[in-house]
């Protein structure tokens, strides 16, 4: 069964310690959910699950180890969860700076491995640029669904995708897609950037070129998505 994007709920942002990102419209029960959160290197936490149980990413969080709360300073944390039902948004905290974040849905994702590698993380960029480097992924299974995670420390407030200009390509990658990649400018400002892609045969991801970011300080982690299998039907002859 091929992986799709079924959708991306109300992106969030604020500096009222709890912001509260939107469920993607559309879901189905077993649809595999991604949480992705911005914050000025400061630790969030989940206050509250919503609808969907969120569990840590692998490798998340992501920081660029600038003190917190500093121009510069950036973490980007990722959660993942498998909706079931019902229309509550999570609740989300931080040390008050501000938080971004959104939710992001995918539909055929394998059920028990859903990532199909280890997550990957950079988070050496301390000086502000404008180009984008996400780390590769190498994957393991036949179209398997990179998503490239990206926080950026941008202080400036663009409705998406302004936060992202160029067009990201990637020759390895089929069917390239921002998927989303706004900031703002409260307190030291900051935002997140979503790219998606398939990778048709198992293997490395590659690098993304062409997408810049005003400049800015960023941190990654590239995950990669399993698809789910499908059953083969077997027919029996009859005598």
């Amino acid at each position: 069964m091929a992986i799709s994007f079924v959708n991306k709920g109300t992106w969030a942002s604020g500096t009222i310690f709890t912001i509260n990102p939107g469920l993607p419209a559309s879901m189905q029960a077993g649809d595999f959910c991604l949480l992705f959160v911005e914050s000025a290197d400061e630790a969030i936490s989940i206050t509250n699950n919503g609808s969907i149980t969120w569990t840590q990413v692998t490798n998340s969080p992501v920081s660029n180890g600038i003190s917190a709360v500093t121009a510069r300073a950036v973490r980007l944390t990722v959660y993942y969860g498998w909706y079931n039902g019902g229309t509550t948004a999570p609740g989300i905290a931080d040390s008050g700076n501000h938080t971004t974040g959104i939710i992001m849905a995918f539909r055929g994702v394998d059920p028990t491995t859903p990532f199909d590698a280890t997550p990957v993380a950079l988070a050496t960029e301390t000086t502000a640029r404008t180009a984008l480097a996400p780390p590769g992924i190498t994957t393991a299974t036949d179209n398997a669904m990179v998503v490239y995670g990206i926080a950026l420390d941008a202080d400036v407030t663009t409705s998406d995708p302004g936060a992202i200009t160029g067009t990201p390509t990637n020759a390895n990658l089929t069917d390239l897609t921002l998927q989303h990649a706004q900031t703002v400018s409260s307190g030291v400002g900051g935002g997140i950037g979503v790219i998606t892609g398939f990778k048709t045969t198992a293997g490395s991801s590659g690098a993304i070129t062409g997408a810049t970011t005003p400049s800015s300080t960023h941190t990654y982690l590239t995950m990669a998505l399993r698809p789910q299998a499908t059953n083969a039907s077997i027919t029996i002859p009859t005598e």
